[in-house]
């Protein structure tokens, strides 16, 4: 799986947001399993089915994951190019061992809705 390729597929399949916990979360959504298949195996994340009523399957990246995936499609992002920076900062803020300050949870809510703002653009 070539990050060109997927870049593509993720700015017109995909979703980035911050979950209501500050979880960077980076999802695609297919009825075709086998593409899914493929990014899960070169960048990881977990496959979901979605019910009978969609009949799809769903992608899902999370935390370093997801920040790990969006550094590597970056540059071939075109839509999502601007959300996937933002979220590649937000989760730099992420950082383990450093302790939860209320200035830390509210500069990761500052970037929670920059980047839902972002999303709503598109």
């Amino acid at each position: 799986m070539n990050p060109e390729y997927f870049a593509g597929f993720f700015d017109g399949e995909g979703c980035i947001h911050v979950s209501k916990q500050h979880q960077l979360l980076a999802v695609t959504t297919q009825k075709q399993r086998h593409v899914l298949d493929l990014a899960s195996q070169k960048w990881g994340g977990r496959l979901y089915y979605v019910g009978a009523n969609r009949n799809s399957w769903q992608w899902r990246l999370s935390g370093n994951e997801a920040q790990g995936f969006l550094m590597e499609i970056l540059p071939y992002l075109i839509v999502k190019q601007d959300v996937a920076a933002l979220a590649i900062q937000f989760q730099k803020l992420k950082r383990k061992g450093v302790k939860t300050t209320p200035e830390i949870v509210s500069l990761e809510e500052d970037f929670k809705q920059k980047i839902s703002r972002l999303n709503r653009k598109d």
